[in-house]
């Protein structure tokens, strides 16, 4: 950001409380992605054939059964943070790390089920709050970190901003490689 910034882009850091509100949303009424993935593949996973699946994506799958109230507050409540974002926004970009961590080692998640599920949640939470915003992202290499693996950035616009997204993300390649 240090060298957009330089690069004449417009650069602010501010909280974003309506992400902490998205995050509530959901705590208190359900995943999104569970309540459709359990919707879409209830016969599934309520036959022995669920015995076939991966039992950590059985689990989260399970997690979308949920009452009718919520999954309309939790559609009618998105709606409305949807908006306040955008309008939060004003044709800026939301830039968020592409994942708050690097790639971990694999032998400890294919032990321990609770590790994998808190380091799968921790490696999505940037580009899954994106996509609870029904955001368009464009992520990026931004360098490496203090052990040489790879990092990103992602840049986030309102949905139907994809070509603008697009155009900028064209222009910030040409910002950085200079």
């Amino acid at each position: 950001m240090k060298r957009l910034a330089a690069a004449g882009a417009k650069v602010m850091s501010r909280p974003a409380p309506l992400i902490g509100a998205m995050r509530a949303l959901t705590a208190q009424h359900g995943s999104l992605v569970a309540i459709e993935a359990y919707a879409e593949h209830r016969a599934i996973l309520e036959s022995a054939d669920a015995q076939r699946m991966d039992r950590r994506v059985v689990r989260r799958a399970m997690g979308g059964r949920v009452s009718g109230h919520d999954v309309i507050e939790l559609q009618r409540g998105r709606e409305d943070l949807i908006a306040a974002l955008g309008d939060e926004l004003k044709g800026a970009l939301l830039v968020l790390p592409a994942t708050p961590m690097t790639a971990p080692p694999i032998d400890a998640l294919e032990r321990d089920d609770e590790l994998f599920r808190a380091t799968n949640l921790r490696a999505i939470h940037y580009t899954f709050l994106g996509n609870l915003f029904r955001m368009c992202g464009l992520a990026l290499p931004s360098g490496e970190d203090a052990a040489g693996l790879p990092t990103g950035v992602q840049f986030l616009a309102p949905e139907g901003n994809d070509d603008r997204l697009l155009s900028i993300g064209l222009s910030i390649e040409v910002a950085l490689s200079g």
